[in-house]
């Protein structure tokens, strides 16, 4: 479907592309859209009579559960990430996880599931989905050249968003309409059939992954190449120490990325508990995605223009901005179509891009025979970002109320924007980075 548009690059590199456009289905149906709606139906009533009460609960429990998930996948990534490595072992472990994440999927669709049990096999699934794009991401150094990192990246992000949009479209138009009442049919079913589009999408475009990209870049494994994991990570911790560009960045990223990742992760909970209807929602979706393909093509040119760093913090300015329209929801322009439509503007215009220049931009600070091990620290700093902002808003929201959530992010927007800059402010001499013999 989307060979013509994609002819320009290279097969690894559409192939690469392709798999964005798989996992974004995950991503926005089930993480992003349908999985909280589907918590919200389950946990109704569960916890108080009172409905505000009992979605400030419900929340509180769901952002406990993100945060988990992210604190799991943190561990697990730079041990994964350095065993991927070695000869043979990226491509494995990207399977691997590949699988769990779709294994687990598909129970999700099992209907009337307990909401304990419902987290478990979502955290499962996430994990597996979240593990296998620490392989992925860190695939992009094999799969093109260091002067085209900002340009795949990107390509693969705006793509995402809209080959995304089209099992969303068919998964929402049956949920729609149950939710309409033209279809009659209990909507835990109508979302479990929206699942069930995704998840077969995400398994068919992932295909051209496992079949056309190979490790190109690697090491070779030694007879004791476990031990060998955990002393390289040793090894790497202090090389990122010793490099101040490296180390800043990675702290800057550790901070500015929550918002994105926590965003997504909550922002249909909070809508809903603003008094957002899930019609709207389900708009404010789609906007997202339209606005956040050109945007994201966007990122990559205005990156070889004006420079990562610089398209880095707009993209931080940006979300500070949503941070504080997530406050005002409904009270900004006094309509709260209007505000949504802002809302969703600022998201599409900074979060593809944000995380498509922050990945490419890594690529370019690290040794690529050790991507999986650098990317493993990537994604563990990101992770862990993931496990402050979930629980920082869930606090928020038990101290005071879901309105105030989002403001709880800012603070770390403006830490990782003094670190970025902190970065910005060095040189980096790769070649301290590489202290083992690069194979080909």
């Amino acid at each position: 479907m989307f060979e013509k548009v994609l002819k320009k690059f290279t097969l690894e590199e559409r192939s690469w592309i392709k798999y964005d456009i798989a996992n974004s289905a995950y991503t926005l149906t089930i993480v992003t859209v349908l999985f909280p709606i589907l918590y919200g139906l389950v946990t109704e009533g569960v916890f108080s009579n009172d409905v505000n009460e009992n979605k400030d609960i419900a929340n509180s429990i769901f952002l406990y559960v993100t945060g988990g998930i992210s604190l799991t996948v943190a561990i697990l990534s730079p041990i994964l990430g350095t065993m991927a490595d070695f000869k043979g072992y990226k491509k494995k472990f990207f399977k691997l996880s590949l699988v769990i994440g779709l294994i687990f999927g598909v129970l999700l669709m099992i209907p009337a599931i307990p909401w304990q049990i419902l987290l478990v096999i979502y955290s499962i699934a996430t994990i597996g989905y979240t593990a296998a794009n620490v392989f992925y991401d860190s695939f992009l150094t094999d799969v093109t050249t260091e002067d085209n990192y900002n340009r795949v990246s990107s390509a693969g992000y705006a793509w995402g968003y809209i080959g995304s949009c089209i099992p969303f479209a068919l998964g929402v138009a049956v949920y729609g309409l149950v939710f309409l009442d033209i279809l009659s049919m209990d909507p835990k079913i109508a979302i479990s059939i929206a699942f069930g589009i995704s998840l077969l999408w995400w398994w068919f475009y992932s295909l051209p992954m496992k079949k056309n990209v190979e490790q190109r870049y690697y090491l070779e494994k030694s007879e004791h190449w476990i031990r060998d994991t955990f002393t390289r990570l040793s090894k790497t911790i202090k090389k990122i120490v010793k490099q101040p560009k490296l180390g800043f960045y990675l702290l800057a990223y550790f901070f500015f990325i929550d918002a994105v990742y926590t965003i997504i992760k909550s922002a249909i909970r909070i809508g809903d508990s603003l008094g957002v209807t899930e019609i709207q929602l389900l708009i404010v979706t789609f906007i997202v995605q339209i606005i956040a393909f050109p945007c994201a093509i966007l990122f990559g040119i205005f990156a070889k223009k004006f420079g990562e760093v610089k398209m880095i913090i707009y993209g931080i300015i940006a979300y500070v901005g949503i941070c504080l329209i997530g406050y005002f929801l409904g009270h900004m322009t006094g309509n709260i179509g209007y505000d949504l439509f802002i809302f969703a503007a600022l998201i599409g215009s900074a979060q593809g891009g944000l995380q498509a220049i922050s990945r490419a931009y890594f690529g370019k600070l690290i040794p690529k025979h050790e991507s999986g091990e650098y990317y493993g620290f990537f994604n563990i700093f990101g992770r862990f970002a993931s496990v402050m902002g979930p629980f920082l808003m869930a606090l928020t929201i038990q101290i005071t109320s879901t309105r105030y959530a989002t403001l709880s992010l800012i603070p770390l927007l403006i830490i990782g924007l003094i670190f970025l800059i902190i970065s910005s402010q060095y040189s980096l001499e790769k070649d301290e980075l590489a202290n083992v013999k690069l194979n080909h």
